[in-house]
């Protein structure tokens, strides 16, 4: 029989996957990992809360308010079961009860960001720009991390000209890629999944061995999916938590301190940044990744050309990892190079079309945008 507590690690592993593939939009990889998850632990209610909400990203709108009837059946007090019957409520048009139900969340979760960020989003839908306004304000003052969120939402697209929205969101139309505090935190630059490079061959380890290396592993990947969901949300103070957490429980899970060096590279603690990129090649030098994050701190650090020859030496280790192929677009489009932007973007989308769009939002691309050439790459020109 599994011990409750490594039942509720792995669920928690296998949600933290779901929450970054629905964070790309791979909505059906997302569903795989949140069934994963609730058959691992069938009492992890925020499991079959993300299960519910991707059912409902998918279009499978009876199956997603069924899941989320079944939540708040199983615990009336449960804020979040509300949330997701909320938003499968939406496909029917139900708005009736669907107020009911944010306000139910709301009051079960007065400090719960996510409840009053829905309930402005569903506003938004309606068009009453008055109860948007009202409840996007009480999402600044619980979690005033959410700006970031509330500028980059297409949901709310329609305010973003309105000097409330430009407060509450500190909106910048035109930002520009060496604008680092403000800017929002490119998605690719973002580990993007935990696959550590290949060891050396090594002598079979027992069976018990082997069992408590996994679970080391899966425990160290739940770590850093966390710190994966907070730096895309800008909240990199967690994200470094996260990922410490990861380093510590797994120190040869190496995917873990790329991320770490390139959350610290966000923090502006460029030196610490570097220096772990650099262990990181030392350790492996045939680790592609590892050559992305001193990239991205020799760049930020204003060293071109050595984060140029960086980008290169991880592109020949591996020239089909979507996220090197990305930043180095982005890293053209910093030198303002417009063909190698385009060279390179093209590349990238090819091997991962999730990354189209990201790059429509992504303000290391804002100056191409307009291009038909971005719009071609991007699906945006028809």
């Amino acid at each position: 029989m599994v011990d409750k507590k490594v039942a509720r690690i792995q669920a928690e592993t296998y949600r933290n996957r779901g929450v970054f593939y629905f964070d790309s939009r791979q909505y059906e990889k997302a569903l795989t990992e949140h069934e994963k998850a609730v058959q691992a632990d069938p009492t992890h209610l925020r499991a079959h809360v993300s299960k519910a909400i991707t059912l409902r990203a998918l279009g499978r709108n009876d199956e997603a308010l069924q899941a989320a009837e079944d939540i708040v059946k199983r615990d009336p007090e449960y804020a979040f079961g509300y949330i997701a019957r909320a938003s499968a409520l939406a496909a029917f048009g139900r708005n009736e009860e669907i107020i009911k139900d944010f306000e139910k969340a709301i009051s079960l979760a007065p400090e719960e960001p996510i409840a009053y960020y829905n309930f402005a989003c569903f506003w938004a839908t309606q068009d009453d720009e008055e109860n948007t306004h009202r409840y996007l304000e009480r999402v600044i003052d619980v979690d005033p991390s959410y700006n970031a969120r509330i500028a980059t939402d297409h949901d709310l697209e329609q305010y973003r000209e309105r000097e409330w929205f430009r407060e509450l969101a500190a909106f910048r139309p035109s930002v520009r890629a060496e604008e680092k505090e403000t800017a929002p935190a490119p998605a690719a630059r973002t580990p993007s999944s935990p696959a550590a490079p290949a060891a050396a061959a090594a002598p079979a380890a027992p069976p018990a061995a082997a069992e408590r290396a996994a679970s080391v592993r899966l425990q160290a990947e739940g770590a850093f999916h966390r710190g994966v969901y907070w730096f895309r949300r800008q909240r990199y103070e967690e994200a470094l938590a996260a990922h410490d957490q990861a380093v510590n429980i797994d120190p040869t899970f190496l995917r873990a301190y790329v991320a770490k060096s390139i959350t610290l590279r966000h923090l502006d603690r460029l030196d610490e940044a570097l220096d772990l990129a650099n262990e990181v090649v030392a350790l492996e030098p045939s680790y592609a990744l590892g050559y992305l994050a001193r990239a991205a701190a020799l760049e930020w650090k204003g060293d071109w050309e050595e984060a140029r020859k960086a980008y290169e030496r991880g592109l020949e280790l591996n020239p089909t990892e979507a996220v090197l192929n990305y930043n180095f677009a982005c890293y053209w489009a910093h030198r303002d190079d417009e063909e190698h932007a385009k060279e390179w973007l093209a590349r990238a989308v090819d091997l991962d079309a999730t990354l189209k769009s990201y790059s429509v939002t992504d303000p290391d691309m804002a100056a191409y945008r307009d291009r038909p050439w971005f719009q071609d790459l991007t699906s945006l020109g028809g």
